[in-house]
């Protein structure tokens, strides 16, 4: 098992009245992108 380390951050990209929307950013320490997603979430 590797002992590698990372920075997660998730901010909001719009939170609306009925939807809202995030970008999740995983980096490794040195700043390397792993991963960049986009959720989006609806009320109804």
């Amino acid at each position: 098992m590797r002992d590698n380390k990372s920075a997660t951050a998730a901010p909001p990209v719009s939170v609306g009245r009925r939807l809202k929307v995030w970008h999740t950013r995983i980096e490794t320490e040195a700043g390397k992108l792993i991963v960049l997603t986009t959720q989006s979430q609806m009320n109804l």
